[in-house]
């Protein structure tokens, strides 16, 4: 794996820099992070270190009139199994682990408010007993992203609060509730026209006091 490094290292900058084709920052990440992942530490893990950190620290935009619509679509999309937001199959960034209980796809988003990381996962639940434990089968789905990540401890709580201020603005009435606990936690809950609950969910958690990350979740009840 290690002697792949240096083209892992060039897909990623092919990603980040966009010659002759778009611009995906998160695949750069992808690629970067692969690197990171593997053992050892050459001058390609420093450098796709401080490529993740660069890229993770750009703040999206805070225009309403950017972030409202794109938001909008995805809090729709979150009580309608997001029927035409469902982009191209993806690995997401960080594993959601394994279960015997569901099994996840996940894909890209059609509505983009400049987050990063965005993927829309799609659990299928089977139907299972354990005991007294029954599971409820069913498919759900949900909106997950990063707003910023590898930014400075610092960081942290003001761009967390900025954002709260932003996501009261777009669905304003929705009830909420807030922590200013280590970093932050906000929910916040309405009902869409179709009789669906959505909840967007808030949070800034860290790994590490330079890796910090400021993340939002949308999803609605068990389809």
């Amino acid at each position: 794996m290690g002697g792949m490094l240096p083209a892992m290292l060039k897909l990623g900058q092919v990603y980040e820099e966009g010659p002759g084709m778009e611009k995906d920052p998160d695949a750069a990440v992808r690629w970067y992070t692969k690197i990171k992942i593997t053992q050892g530490y050459t001058n390609a893990h420093a450098r796709a270190i401080g490529r993740i950190r660069a890229i993770g620290e750009v703040e999206p935009s805070t225009n309403l009139s950017t972030v409202k619509p794109a938001l909008l679509k995805i809090i729709a999309g979150a009580g309608n199994q997001f029927s035409g937001l469902l982009g191209h199959e993806i690995e997401p960034l960080r594993s959601p682990g394994v279960s015997i209980l569901s099994k996840y796809t996940h894909y890209t988003c059609l509505a983009d408010p400049g987050f990063k990381n965005a993927t829309i996962k799609k659990e299928v639940v089977e139907d299972k007993t354990f005991g007294d434990l029954r599971t409820r089968a069913g498919i759900y789905y949900s909106y997950s992203a990063d707003i910023v990540h590898s930014v400075q401890y610092e960081a942290t709580s003001s761009i967390f609060n900025q954002w709260v201020k932003v996501i009261k603005a777009v669905v304003p009435g929705w009830e909420s509730s807030l922590s200013n606990e280590k970093g932050g936690y906000f929910k916040i809950s309405g009902k869409l026209s179709n009789g669906k609950t959505v909840s967007i969910y808030l949070s800034g958690s860290a790994s590490y006091v330079d890796h910090q990350r400021v993340s939002i979740k949308v999803e609605s009840e068990m389809q």
